[in-house]
């Protein structure tokens, strides 16, 4: 008995053929089977939707033949008689051609009056079966033309203006404005008269002074144009201008203005003082070699183009104002020196650089006259500063202070573990200095002593591989906990970092650090793009642990944790090396990645998978493609229950080494692995293949033959850790998105 394993689809494929081969094979006997499928009519009839939307020009003449109304039988099998009708049977634009489905324009359409597009409710019925009818919609877009002029918005305009304003003033801006789109109603504007002492913008309508307006003239009448090109229509307007006449003041300058002074901080355009008063006849010039000053012209008004910060700029500014006849520049009317004084006032309070709630760990006994910890004072104002301890319970330190910092000093002995909580108050000494505040600010510091047996332990051999999301805005990537060897015995470990500026360390607890990745800061040099972007280091770290109990330390975000050793520390430290092989995951390695669910053998772990068969795949994928094994990138996979992996998978075209690589496209990457014969079936611990997709859309995803894509999404931050022995892999985290759009013809689409 033959039976099918799916549904047949007479229109996907109409015959099948297969060979039957008898056991056992030393018959060598078979026999050939021909399947033909027989076609029914399982396909409904639909409107051809490319039947129902039209593109039209306003102002056609009439009658005016749009198109026809088509149908769709995909199996045609059945001769049909459908009858087309407007379900809105008071339209009178358009008439649809109950027998042919011609659709005919009987109105003129005006895009200004009835808008960019119509809608029409269309419904065909059959004939033969009354009941049996389809409905949609019938669309049809207006495209504009050119057909109506410009109009002002006024009849007349009036201003009034100065008569001592200069040549190139702006005056006025006229508007007209046309009904048609902006792409079509492109609007010039002319001035009829007066042309010798003003002019206008041809595609702004700004009016402006051509030249110096004559005292005895008090009025001006313009006359304007609006016009458009290609079309011969035109509207007219008046400007009434009023010319005053404000000649009549009298300049000097004030003489007891000299010493002007502006404080530190003032914003931009910050009015320092004023050393005359408007005038129509003469002008003020600045002379300013540092161009950090600007004088209004028509008072003197001197104002600061910068903000001055006293700590950084000089105090005092010399700079020179001269008095010009506005008429003929070239006549100096008077000038003066002047100095421009910069106030200090008391805008940076003094903070502590070590930051607060600083745990100081010291894992042996300090001596006597130690500096115990050395505090850094920011101190911009250069105040007179005051330093004391508040709370030293054991009257055991000391404050040794300077303008910018103060130590802490040991002054009694050590004995035995113990704890300090202090607290160093900074204050400042004001000195009755009228711009000064008092103010003081807390640091609190705590101290841990104690003396432990310290051992140097070797650090986990580890090679870490990984994707990583540049995109994302989380720039600080955490690629998990470092590990020691023998690490449960030890009550307190501590890494330290060698200098890298890529890597940081993060101690969430006393026995617990974890590695961090700044991705913000990797710039990508030539040779990396020659080498398709790979990004590789190698950090060296060393390590101690303590295997007795220490007091818990407050490792939060907040907080800072110094820990000191003994002198002979250094010479016990071991170093140790950890590599790092990272590959950037870019856009269109997203849109180009093809997924394959894989059915695991039931025998071997999600581990043995990993280690073992996905190197395989990647070979074995770069022998199929045709490409070098480095530009196969599976890049992150998901463990989809105990016996099955989806693998998402990009391969690179060739690489640039101008810009980022180019990939594959899914389909074709998609046809070219479906038409192999027993894909991966030969590399170890893979038993089938069970599904190979360019997205997550089933038949459910959408109804009423609706179409349907997706994407892949890179959740933000977040990645799971992979470790196997000596090896380390970060995975991205990801999901597949689908949004259903549904549309107008009972279809969706899914993204």
């Amino acid at each position: 008995i033959i039976t099918s394993n799916s549904r047949l689809d007479y229109e996907q494929k109409t015959s099948y053929s297969f060979l039957i081969l008898l056991e056992p094979n030393e018959l060598n006997c078979s026999i050939l089977i021909f399947i033909k499928l027989i076609n029914i009519n399982d396909n409904p009839i639909i409107f051809d939707l490319n039947s129902l939307m039209y593109n039209i020009t306003e102002n056609n003449l009439l009658p005016y033949y749009i198109g026809r109304i088509r149908l769709i039988d995909i199996d045609q099998l059945y001769s049909y008689n459908y009858e087309f009708y407007l379900q809105q049977q008071t339209t009178t634009e358009i008439s649809i051609d109950y027998i042919t489905g011609s659709i005919i324009l009987n109105d003129k359409l005006d895009r200004e009056y009835h808008g960019s597009e119509l809608e029409y409710d269309i419904i065909a019925i059959d004939y033969n079966n009354k009941e049996n009818n389809l409905t949609n919609k019938l669309i049809i877009s207006i495209n504009d033309i050119n057909d109506h002029g410009p109009k002002f918005d006024q009849d007349y305009y009036s201003i009034n203006i100065s008569k001592s304003i200069r040549p190139d003033t702006v005056i006025f801006q006229i508007n007209a404005t046309s009904k048609d789109p902006i792409q079509n109603g492109n609007i010039t504007y002319d001035l009829i008269n007066s042309s010798d002492y003003f002019f206008i913008n041809q595609q702004t309508g700004i009016i402006r002074l051509k030249k110096y307006l004559p005292s005895t003239i008090i009025n001006f009448t313009l006359v304007i144009k609006a016009f458009e090109n290609d079309i011969n229509l035109t509207d007219y307007t008046n400007l009434f201008i009023t010319i005053i006449n404000d000649d009549n003041m009298y300049f000097n300058i004030n003489n007891n203005n000299n010493n002007c002074f502006i404080e530190e901080n003032k914003i931009i355009d910050t009015n320092i003082c004023t050393i005359g008063f408007n005038s129509n006849d003469f002008i003020y010039k600045l002379i300013d070699h540092m161009n950090c000053f600007a004088i209004y012209e028509n008072n003197g008004t001197i104002i600061n183009k910068k903000i001055f910060d006293y700590e950084i700029d000089q105090h005092e500014y010399n700079v020179t104002i001269i008095v010009k006849d506005r008429e003929n520049q070239s006549i100096i009317l008077s000038s003066l020196n002047l100095t421009i004084y910069i106030h200090n006032i008391n805008d940076n309070k003094p903070e502590f650089l070590t930051k607060n709630l600083t745990t100081i760990l010291y894992l042996f006994y300090p001596s006597i006259n130690t500096i115990i910890h050395r505090i850094e004072i920011l101190n911009k104002d250069q105040l007179y500063l005051n330093f004391e301890i508040l709370n030293d319970t054991y009257s055991s330190y000391n404050l040794q202070s300077s303008l910018n910092f103060t130590e802490l000093i040991l002054i009694n002995s050590i004995v035995t573990d113990r704890e300090d909580n202090l607290i160093i108050r900074l204050s400042n000494n004001n000195n009755n200095n009228t711009y000064l505040t008092s103010y003081y600010i807390d640091l609190y510091i705590h101290l841990i002593y104690i003396q432990r047996s310290i051992d140097y332990p070797t650090i986990v051999q580890q090679t870490i591989d990984g994707y990583i999301n540049f995109d994302e805005n989380f720039p600080l990537i955490n690629f998990g906990q470092l590990f020691i060897q023998n690490q449960s015995d030890y009550k307190f470990i501590y890494f330290n970092l060698k200098s890298n500026e890529y890597f940081s360390l993060k101690q969430l607890s006393n026995n617990h650090i974890e590695l961090y990745y700044n991705s913000s800061l990797q710039q990508y040099s030539k040779q990396q793009q020659q080498k398709y972007r790979l990004l590789q280091y190698q950090i060296e770290l060393n390590v101690i642990a303590i295997n007795q109990s220490i007091p818990e330390i407050n490792f939060s975000n907040n907080n800072n944790t110094i820990i000191y050793f003994s002198k002979n520390h250094n010479n016990l430290l071991k170093s140790h090396l950890i590599d790092l092989h990272l590959w950037p995951i870019d856009r269109e390695m997203l849109e180009r990645s093809l997924s394959i669910i894989i059915n695991l053998n039931p025998q071997i772990t999600y581990e043995q998978f990993i280690m073992n068969s996905l190197p395989l795949i990647r070979e074995y994928l770069s022998d199929i493609i045709g490409v070098n094994i480095r530009h196969v990138h599976i890049y992150t996979f998901d463990l989809k229950n105990q016996q099955q992996v989806e693998l998402l998978i990009a391969i690179i075209r060739y690489p640039s080494r101008l810009r980022p690589p180019r990939y594959i496209h899914k389909k074709l990457l998609y046809n070219a692995l479906i038409n192999v014969t027993n894909l991966f079936e030969k590399i170890l611990n893979i038993k089938s293949i069970e599904k190979i997709f360019i997205n997550q859309c089933n038949l459910k995803s959408c109804e009423n033959n609706g179409r349907c894509t997706s994407h892949i999404k890179l959740l933000n931050h977040q990645y799971e850790y992979f470790y196997y022995d000596t090896y380390q892999r970060l995975i991205p985290k990801y999901q597949w998105n689908i949004l259903k759009i549904l549309g107008d013809h009972n279809s969706c689409t899914s993204i």
